[in-house]
């Protein structure tokens, strides 16, 4: 016999995971598995119950997700049933899942096919014009139509690097509104600063940058800490 070559009792002891079936869902391992498959063979329905249960429990702790959602709880019951074929004589908390309905593939999803004329300012600023237009016309209108002018012009610096005149923002808003808002083109003024002064009147932005500073101090004071714990 050569050397190499392993007795014949130790190669038919061997069981390659190749020939094993296949896992339905890899994240609970082959040993959920093989409890799932052997719980039909229990004849107490009552004890095969609880078995079912605690199978469940364990293949929450192996699966992550929020344990509390009642969603993750389904998911797992459905797991349990696709890994069971769907043979599982137990009394679930949810209705027994059909392969028709576990299988079913989803619906594709349509593109969004709505075209951006100008995509430096982006849909929104179309829906801006269509809310401006239903305006009644006033200073407030007014107000409105130079703060979005002035977004527009800001808008088209950042893009394009380039400065725009204020002509062309007011045939671009005229344009973008359809014919729905027609505005002389020596009516108004846009600039930059108005767009800033915008943006830092924004809560939103003040809020993120009260942030963006809380979150640099604390990571300064954790590398003063760290600096500290090294010099000692």
């Amino acid at each position: 016999m050569n050397k190499l070559q392993k007795p014949a009792f130790v190669l038919d002891e061997l069981e390659y995971n190749t020939l094993k079936p296949k896992i339905a869902f890899g994240e609970y391992g082959r040993n959920v598995q093989n409890m799932i498959e052997e719980l039909p063979n229990e004849p107490d329905r009552e004890k095969r119950n609880r078995l079912a249960k605690a199978i469940v429990a364990v293949m929450g702790l192996l699966n992550p997700g929020p344990k509390d959602n009642d969603d993750f709880r389904h998911k797992l019951w459905d797991h349990l049933h696709v890994i069971g074929e769907f043979k599982l004589d137990i009394d679930g908390p949810y209705e027994k899942p059909v392969p028709e309905k576990i299988y079913e593939k989803p619906k594709p999803v349509e593109y969004n096919i709505n075209r951006i004329k100008y995509r430096f300012y982006g849909k929104s600023v179309e829906l801006y014009l269509d809310k401006i237009a239903d305006m009644a016309d006033g200073e407030e209108k007014n107000e409105y139509i130079k703060l979005l002018g002035s977004f527009m012009k800001s808008s088209c610096k950042s893009w394009n690097d380039e400065n725009v005149s204020d002509q062309a923002i007011i045939g671009q808003i005229n344009e973008l509104s359809g014919g729905r808002l027609n505005l002389e083109y020596d009516g108004y003024k846009f600039s930059l600063d108005m767009a800033r002064s915008a943006k830092s009147t924004n809560p939103l932005a003040s809020t993120n940058k009260y942030n963006n500073k809380k979150n640099n101090n604390n990571n300064n004071r954790n590398k003063n800490n760290k600096y500290n714990k090294k010099r000692k």
